[in-house]
């Protein structure tokens, strides 16, 4: 698949975020109003949303893409992150949702560095009152 291609598809994505206080959908360029008090109550200015599913944008099965995402959590909280559930659900229902975790107050270039490590094209990031931005790694 083109860069091009990847991009339209990591655009029309919902990056779901399982807040206990209810679901914060993400989309890229977009500037949900729940994002910002999340993030206050984690004492948080940046973000992330990381997944280790089908890395490079190919599809893996369930059980592996399970096993690398628990890898991912563990990873993210022996570095000190909480590590908040959540799924990137594309508009193409031909792919399943991607288990993912909202990562408060995570820099941007550690995030980046983990979707590396787990060899994913891109991530979704931002920072508290800006848009959601699509990065690639």
């Amino acid at each position: 698949m083109s860069r091009a291609a990847l991009e339209e598809a990591y655009r029309r994505t919902s990056y779901d975020v399982r807040a206990p206080e209810g679901t914060i959908r993400l989309r890229i360029g977009e500037r949900p109003a729940m994002l910002d008090a999340l993030l206050e109550r984690h004492g948080a200015e940046t973000w992330a949303f990381i997944t280790a599913w089908n890395p490079g944008s190919f599809r893996l099965p369930r059980a592996e893409n399970e096993r690398s995402n628990r890898d991912l959590q563990e990873r993210l909280l022996r570095m000190g992150y909480t590590a908040i559930p959540g799924a990137g659900t594309g508009d193409d229902e031909a792919w399943e949702p991607e288990e993912s975790f909202f990562v408060p107050g995570i820099p941007r270039t550690t995030a980046l560095e983990l979707g590396r490590f787990y060899r994913q094209m891109a991530i979704v990031a931002g920072t508290r009152g800006a848009r959601v931005e699509l990065l690639w790694c």
